[in-house]
């Protein structure tokens, strides 16, 4: 009865180790839980926050993308504008070198009749002058309705 009470107390005590083995084995499992739950709401946290910046992000991307399609629709029209315009410009140009040689010939043209008028009024003078010293020397003296005489009195 000794030894099987020996046998008892031995028992229970190392019944009592085991159970102190396992209660810091289950404090540290409840604490290794705790950790877990913490790094687990703390994931959830940062599992919110990226589908927050995600659908932040989505939605600027979407207002990217349709401001990059105005502003492609905008460059098409604009280089649509700019073609005509430099049409436009080209056919300035082109009639602006036709008037200009218009004018140069018209240029040419007044120098030219300038130079046949002062040839034509040289001559005229001349042959007036001729006029009138034949008619004096007939004898006669021009008379104030003839464009060509001089006033000799």
């Amino acid at each position: 009865m000794f030894v099987r009470m020996k046998q008892t107390v031995l028992d229970a005590e190392q019944l009592e180790d085991e159970l102190e083995v396992m209660r810091r084995q289950l404090s540290e499992k409840d604490e290794a839980l705790s950790h877990l739950k913490t790094y687990a709401q703390k994931l959830e946290e940062e599992k919110v926050s990226l589908v927050e910046q995600i659908e932040i992000i989505t939605d600027e991307m979407s207002s990217i993308e349709q401001a990059r399609a105005i502003d492609n629709i905008n460059m098409a029209n604009l280089t649509r504008s700019q073609r005509s315009l430099q049409l436009h410009l080209e056919e300035a140009r082109v009639s602006m070198a036709q008037k200009d040689e218009v004018l140069m010939k018209k240029d040419f043209a007044y120098e030219q009749l300038e130079g046949s008028l002062s040839e034509y009024t040289s001559v005229i003078q001349v042959e007036g002058r001729a006029m009138l010293l034949r008619l004096e020397a007939l004898g006669r003296t021009p008379t104030r309705s003839n464009p060509l005489s001089k006033n000799t009195r």
